[in-house]
């Protein structure tokens, strides 16, 4: 009988075919699937200043992306005051969306901003959730203190000076 010298036998070349193709197309369906991220900026406002928050969808070009529309407020206090136009570049078949909402809160708190869902006319993708802080000015000693003698009421008018507001 006569001995086999390859190092490959038949059996062995198709299996390694069959993983080949398995791992090339595993790479195909991953480059066609839709990210999304959500970030905020600054992370952190005083009461009734803006943050930006830029929701990214990356996806191949092909894709129609449909981006979610607050009228009002994204979650409650959280008022959404603008959104903007998407901002589109396309790169080697991906195309990269940038759609960002101007937003602002007159609540001094910490907003969790669940995930926002983008979807690609078959599925809804859910982008990260992220944290809004928005906190009250350092208010001075003095002007704590004309507070408390208007709520008290100690006095009749409102005194600019007085509350360190002379920008008013």
């Amino acid at each position: 009988m006569e001995k086999n010298n390859y190092i490959f036998s038949t059996s062995h070349i198709k299996t390694i075919f069959v993983v080949l193709f398995l791992f090339l197309t595993m790479l195909t369906i991953q480059a066609q699937r839709v990210s999304v991220n959500a970030t905020v900026q600054p992370s952190e406002i005083l009461i009734g200043e803006h943050a930006l928050i830029n929701l990214q969808v990356i996806a191949p070009k092909d894709k129609e992306i449909l981006f979610p529309v607050y009228r009002d407020s994204i979650v409650g206090g959280l008022e959404v005051l603008s959104m903007g136009n998407p901002d589109t570049t396309i790169s080697d078949n991906v195309r990269t969306i940038n759609m960002k909402y101007l937003v602002t809160s007159f609540d001094s708190t910490l907003y969790y901003i669940p995930s926002m869902p983008v979807s690609d006319g078959i599925d809804t993708i859910e982008s990260n959730s992220f944290g809004l802080k928005v906190t009250a000015p350092e208010l001075s000693d003095s002007t704590l203190a004309y507070l408390e003698k208007m709520n008290a009421g100690l006095t009749d008018s409102i005194d600019f000076v007085q509350l360190q507001l002379s920008d008013i």
